[in-house]
């Protein structure tokens, strides 16, 4: 009887074992994973609007988490400040877009990524002119939805970090004006 016990203990602390070693393994392989499934970017690059815009410099910035190996989501925020001249009014705009990025990640050629990017759009937009040799301003605001593809690329300098390409085409549809901006940014991310 004392033989079987033994046998049982032993068979018993042996399927225990086999237990921690799976579940640490599992939980390791997960600390693994999840250590670089965050990053925190920096963007500045290009912007491209129609409806007389124009280009101009834009800068922003990005927080993505990869949820599966292949799908992540975040947010991307980013700002121009547009400026232009037409028949002795000085007008400028201010575009802010803040959108949530949904994104799948190539398992064959890791760091290049694509998706949906949607959310909302601000213009802010001032025309100074002078009337009868008094100085005028009107300004407005509005908001719009707005969506499109973005795609972009991670190159992985250290495990922490990486420089990349995130290009985007955005249309927001503000009421009566549909604005289209093509977005060519640098990236600078943090990842952990």
């Amino acid at each position: 009887m004392i033989h079987r016990n033994k046998k049982s203990f032993f068979s018993v602390k042996t399927s225990v074992k086999t237990i921690s070693v799976i579940l640490s393994t599992v939980f390791m392989s997960h600390i693994a994973l999840a250590s670089n499934d965050t990053s925190v970017g920096f963007l500045a690059g290009l912007g491209v609007y129609n409806k007389g815009y124009g280009s101009q410099f834009s800068l922003g910035g990005n927080v993505r988490h990869k949820f599966l190996p292949e799908f992540g989501a975040g947010v991307t925020f980013t700002y121009a400040s547009l400026a232009n001249s037409m028949l002795g009014i000085n007008y400028s705009s201010n575009v802010k877009h803040i959108d949530a990025d949904f994104d799948y990640y190539l398992a064959d050629l890791p760091g290049l990524w694509f998706g949906p990017r949607l959310g909302i759009g601000i213009l802010s937009t001032s025309f100074d002119f002078t009337l009868n040799t008094t100085a005028q301003s009107i300004s407005d605001s509005s908001t719009a939805f707005e969506v499109g593809p973005a795609v972009g690329y991670d190159f992985m300098l250290h495990e922490n970090f990486s420089v990349g390409l995130d290009l985007s085409y955005i249309w927001a549809f503000y009421s009566g004006l549909t604005v289209g901006a093509f977005q060519a940014l640098g990236a600078i991310k943090a990842h952990f």
